[in-house]
């Protein structure tokens, strides 16, 4: 394991490199119902995919995070978080995927990753007020997930097709809680 870029509650964020592959697939590939049901996309070589993505090409600076998320204690990978910072706006950070191991999902991981990314973006990335994600309108679990997770549905979405299925794309959309009030109510800015 390499060293963790960021640590926050227990939960390390490592830099993906191509050493981190297999492991990145393997959480993939737990994940098939995901992406066969819902994305219709086969799990196969998609971590090295998400590996092979360029950077948007942007007037402005934009930041590619991919990353394995470990539990501090045990070492068990806990989940694949790809974030764009600065995408689409300069304060946005956009969760490309999230997606956290079979095995650990509804153990709160996900909810504690989201109060990790909070604190990474304010350290490392002030700037940023707030956070982004896209999720399929098939996938109602991801959507009560980011609902908890105090994200709201905007008006933006996308059609998108998958292998002859159409699906509706929607963005959702949360302001990352300013130090000084994390755990608290998020201030607006």
């Amino acid at each position: 394991m390499s060293l963790p870029f960021f640590e926050h509650l227990d939960l390390a964020l490592v830099r993906v490199e191509a050493q981190h592959i297999d492991q990145v697939q393997a959480i993939f590939d737990g994940n098939k119902h995901y992406h066969e049901r819902l994305l219709h996309t086969p799990s196969k070589g998609l971590a090295r995919a998400c590996y092979d993505i360029e950077v948007p090409k942007l007037q402005t600076k934009v930041y590619r995070y991919l990353l394995l998320a470990v539990d501090a204690q045990s070492q068990n990978n806990v989940a694949v978080i790809d974030l764009f910072v600065g995408y689409p706006h300069f304060k946005i950070v956009t969760v490309a995927t999230f997606v956290i191991a079979a095995k650990l999902q509804r153990k709160g991981y996900g909810t504690r990753l989201i109060s990790v990314l909070d604190a990474f973006v304010q350290q490392k990335h002030p700037a940023v007020h707030k956070m982004y994600a896209t999720v399929t309108d098939n996938n109602i679990p991801a959507l009560r997930f980011l609902k908890h997770c105090d994200f709201k549905r905007t008006n933006s979405w996308d059609k998108i097709r998958k292998n002859g299925h159409e699906l509706l794309a929607t963005r959702m959309e949360r302001w990352i809680p300013s130090p000084s009030t994390a755990g608290g109510d998020v201030a607006r800015r």
